[in-house]
């Protein structure tokens, strides 16, 4: 399966700023490939972007992790960029 998962809105704070920075989150998912539980691994080093980064992935859809084509919980890491384009 193939998802399209939405991207982050830049907060508008953090792009006056002009703050850029990646979070690391960890996701865990079950073997239906529901989001159990989500944290942040690395922080972006901006609390704004890394709650922008917790609330976007929240909305994913995932496919659960296999191991010898059966389906188990699993857990990813999941880095969500923060990029200005016109810096």
């Amino acid at each position: 399966l193939e998802f399209v998962n939405p991207s982050p809105v830049y907060p508008r704070i953090a792009e006056r700023r002009k703050w850029e920075g990646t979070t690391l989150l960890k996701v865990r998912v079950d073997r239906q490939g529901n989001l159990v539980d989500i944290w942040v691994h690395k922080s972006s080093g901006h609390r704004i972007l890394d709650r922008e980064a917790l609330r976007t992935v929240k909305k994913w859809q995932f496919s659960p992790g296999k191991l010898a084509g059966v389906a188990m919980e699993s857990e990813i890491t999941v880095p969500v960029d923060f990029i200005l384009t016109n810096k």
